[in-house]
């Protein structure tokens, strides 16, 4: 039977962690790639494979296979969409260089699991669960997930409804390709034309794709004789440049053409390996009263939430006033940055050239889309006036409008450690910080005060704004309080056996303050004639009262406490009182004193042995001595006898007997007439809540005289009625 219930107990919890069938279909769209795809490159999605061809008609198309056969084939202009089985393919611009910009969907199937504490779900652990959130842990790591809310661990996205943990698993998704490109360079400048004495300026866009940071190298392959031309960097001449990942720089190639000079030059020059030039046609007609806007990047495609930048060269002739005015969509930023800094105006010397940046903050709700950005240039000079508009293009494949945004919230002290289990309060959420002093929390977009707190440490907050699906790092420090102390105690209780000597009871008081304090004992609610003492080791008898500790370190005391020899065994509540000298704080811990006495119940018969006659009473006592250090309680003297026997025991009971005192009782025994004369024994029994006691009396019973002689007679007659038929029988 206890085999049948170990093994329903087990299948009972193994069901409890298995899927919920016929419940409802949970399924959700998930971005898996977004990026370019080139002719030689493959996206692999689980079975799914994606490839980039081109048609008779000369425009690029979207082919996906599985298993060896086309599913689809798509072709790619802007805003395409495709659907097949799991996956959704969106179409973005194509680029010559960077190939067609796609975005996959994948259609994840949710799993739904009843879960309580202590479930395991595809090695995650139920930490707790309730109806409003849940705890998991995977490894050393802790989420916390609000009802209706989710995350993304690894290859899963969790989702909590408040009854259940639904799990989506993700697909894996890889690129193979013959060519990889993580450093991209754009320099769009053929052939010029130019006049003796020019400086031409021209903006080179460089674009590190890859996810590290790389150096850049620059040289000149060619150079005319008596030319000059040089690399710019924010006015600075560089031979080498480091670029972060995933970000673009943009540098200026100068060139200084000689006076008097006419005829066609080449420039040539070297990125990295990549080689670039540029053929400059030298005429000798002058250009007075012109100025130039040239610009090597119209479009671009991006993420809601980026930065994106376009080049702009003005080159004049004249001595000039240049303003920029940048139209944008509603909640976008725009700036115009000259050398690095933000500028609405700039001034042009004759035959003058500048490179300004354009510089695009989109939004992370903005709508998905085609926009147009209108840059528009006011140029004022001597008996010169002109207006000039440059519209750009952005193309936003991908926005996070509506999704909730993640703060990474780090949490450390003053040295730079991590501190666990910090209170971290945000809006309405509250959760605590792992063991690495972090904590992450789904939120809504919007501004938002970051409160943290723990014991031990001042109060911290911090002002945050977050957008739409956004992932911001947050790191907040806390400082330690300059007295702060926590007490601990091995129990709270303290067992003490009376009459014998006992161990002290262990108490360890931790500074957790910034600077060295020292802490005053005392116990509180001491009875009457009771002792305490404090010492600094379990064995020592030098009584002390107060003890240093050091910041960050920990002490130990021993308290150590002396009943009075008239305590009685119970539970006695105490207060042991620790008091920092340097702040005045106190930490009061209650403890209960659990007295255990000892119980030694002994019973004396006054005779172990009555001689008694039949129908005649005899008296004899039975003493019970408590010679214990406990009360001895309920005492009960019960007797068994032979069957018509009467025995009384006065009194038969005691509600207690203190210590060392003593209960006398009365045994009476009446023998009935009749008797047979012999040996009886009487059974006593003596019982407590404590103990109990058994022994026997034994009992003589003789007959009365008269009885006897009258036995006696009787014997001698038949003695003689035998004689005498002995002879009668003996004549015959």
């Amino acid at each position: 039977m206890k085999r049948f219930f170990a093994f329903a107990m087990v299948l009972l919890f193994l069901l409890s962690a298995l899927p919920v069938f016929g419940a409802q279909e949970y399924v959700k769209k998930v971005s898996v790639f977004s990026g370019h795809l080139k002719e030689d490159q493959k996206l692999q999605i689980n079975e799914y494979l994606i490839r980039i061809e081109f048609g008779i008609d000369g425009s690029p198309y979207v082919i996906i296979e599985a298993n060896n056969s086309i599913k689809e084939i798509l072709k790619a202009d802007f805003g395409a969409e495709v659907e097949t089985g799991n996956l959704i393919v969106s179409c973005g611009s194509y680029d010559a260089e960077k190939g067609l910009f796609i975005v996959v969907l994948w259609k994840a199937i949710g799993e739904e699991y009843k879960v309580e504490k202590g479930s395991f779900v595809k090695n995650f652990e139920v930490l707790e669960v309730n109806s409003t959130e849940i705890t998991i842990e995977r490894g050393t790591s802790v989420f916390y997930i609000k009802a209706n809310e989710s995350v993304k661990v690894d290859k899963y996205i969790l989702e909590f409804t408040g009854k259940s943990l639904v799990i989506y698993e993700l697909p894996q998704v890889t690129v193979k390709g013959e060519k990889t490109f993580e450093i991209s360079v754009s320099f769009p400048y053929k052939e010029v034309v130019a006049k003796p004495g020019d400086v031409l300026s021209f903006p080179i866009v460089i674009e590190n794709r890859g996810d590290n940071s790389t150096v850049i190298s620059l040289e000149f392959l060619r150079i005319p004789k008596d030319w000059s031309a040089e690399f710019l960097y924010q006015g600075i001449a560089v031979r080498s440049i480091e670029i972060p990942k995933k970000s673009a720089v943009t540098l200026t190639l100068n060139v200084q053409i000689p006076e008097e000079y006419s005829g066609r030059e080449i420039i040539e020059f070297k990125v990295n390996s990549e080689v670039h030039r540029v053929v400059i046609d030298v005429k000798g007609e002058t250009r007075k009263g012109k100025v130039e806007v040239i610009t090597s990047i119209i479009s671009q495609d991006a993420e809601a939430g980026e930065e994106i930048k376009f080049p702009l060269v003005i080159q004049s002739t004249i001595e000039a006033n240049v303003s920029v005015e940048i139209g944008v969509p509603e909640g976008w930023d725009a700036h115009s940055l000259y050398m690095g800094s933000r500028v609405s105006m700039i001034h042009l010397s004759e035959e003058d050239s500048k490179t300004l940046e354009i510089s695009l903050d989109v939004p992370r709700g903005a709508d998905l889309g085609r926009y147009e950005i209108p840059v528009t240039l006011s140029i004022s000079g001597n008996e010169y006036s002109e207006t000039k508009v440059v519209t750009f293009f952005v193309n936003i494949y991908k926005t996070y409008k509506g999704e909730n945004a993640t703060l990474n919230i780090l949490i450390i002290d003053e040295e730079g450690n991590p501190v666990p289990k910090a209170k971290v309060i945000v809006g309405d959420k509250e959760m605590g910080t792992d063991s690495s002093g972090k904590a992450e929390i789904s939120i809504k977009p919007g501004e938002y005060e970051i409160y943290v707190e723990k014991e031990g440490y001042e109060k911290a907050s911090k002002k945050v704004e977050v957008e739409d699906g956004e992932v911001k790092d947050v790191k907040i420090i806390l400082s330690r309080k300059p007295y702060y102390f926590a007490v601990d105690t091995e129990s709270d209780v303290y067992s003490i056996l009376l009459g014998t000597p006992n161990p002290p009871f262990l108490i360890t008081i931790e500074n957790l303050g910034k600077n060295s304090d020292e802490y005053r004992l005392s116990v509180r609610g001491l009875p009457e004639n009771w002792n305490a003492m404090f010492t600094l080791s379990p064995d020592s008898n030098l009584e002390v009262n107060k003890v240093e500790v050091d910041p960050g370190q920990s002490k130990n005391v021993y308290l150590s406490v002396y009943p009075s020899l008239n305590a009685l065994p119970g539970d006695y509540n105490l207060t042991i009182i620790v008091e920092s000298i340097s702040s005045g704080t106190k930490e009061e811990i209650p403890i209960t004193v659990h007295l255990i006495g000892t119980y030694e119940m002994y019973v004396n018969l006054m005779n172990y042995r009555l001689s008694i006659t039949a129908g005649e009473e005899k008296t004899t006592e039975i003493e019970v001595v408590n010679y214990g250090n406990a009360p001895v309680t309920n005492v009960k003297i019960e007797v068994s006898a032979p069957q018509g026997w009467k025995v009384e025991v006065d009194p038969d009971s005691a509600p207690m007997v203190a210590p060392k005192d003593r209960f006398t009782s009365t045994l009476k025994v009446k023998v009935p007439e009749g008797t047979p004369a012999g040996e009886y024994r009487v059974t006593i029994k003596v019982t407590s809540d404590q103990q109990e006691w058994q022994d026997t009396l034994r009992v003589v019973v003789r007959q009365r005289s008269t009885s006897a002689y009258i036995g006696l007679a009787l014997l001698i007659v038949a003695f003689l009625v035998v004689i005498i038929m002995i002879r009668r029988v003996g004549r015959r």
